[in-house]
């Protein structure tokens, strides 16, 4: 039916191949609640592995193994009216702990946007906050029949600073 929803999985792999590995598999679900408010989240099962060698045996941190693994969620909402659309999203937000031996909680993330479309142009702002950092970036997208050319532009503490164009 309809007002079902939508499902979707994911994987995220990074990682350096005998080194290091971050994966995430995801699992998502988002639904329109009224015609101008949508819900979604996302159960994230997340691992980190690292390589063994002839040295690594030595290192205390490696005691108890070369993985950890954990689950994490995240939560989202839009809310659409005429022109304009608001959403808040905050991701990781048990803050898992994927650290060996020591704690190495992920920060909670929390995102809020705004965004205005009118005759094929649509410009928008998105800021955030996570781990004592922040940051707003400014972007804006043209359609020009089957053509689009986009833009933005992120600024945030610690020197962020972003531009990016397509």
């Amino acid at each position: 039916p309809e007002d079902f929803g939508t499902l979707g999985v994911g994987w995220l792999n990074l990682g350096l191949q005998g080194y290091y590995a971050e994966n995430s598999l995801i699992a998502s679900y988002g639904r329109s609640m009224t015609g101008e408010l949508s819900l979604g989240l996302n159960l994230k099962y997340l691992s980190r592995t690292y390589g063994s060698d002839i040295y690594t045996s030595y290192f205390e941190v490696f005691k108890d193994g070369y993985s950890k693994s954990a689950f994490s969620s995240d939560i989202g909402v839009l809310y659409r009216e005429d022109v304009w659309s608001f959403a808040l999203f905050l991701g990781d937000i048990n803050q898992p702990d994927i650290g060996l031996k020591y704690v190495d909680k992920l920060p909670m993330m929390i995102k809020l946007a705004a965004a205005y479309r009118i005759k094929g142009l649509n410009i928008g702002v998105d800021t955030f906050y996570k781990n004592k950092q922040y940051g707003i970036l400014l972007g804006s997208e043209k359609t020009f029949k089957t053509l689009a050319a986009r833009g933005s532009f992120e600024l945030g503490k610690d020197n962020l600073r972003n531009l990016a164009l397509g």
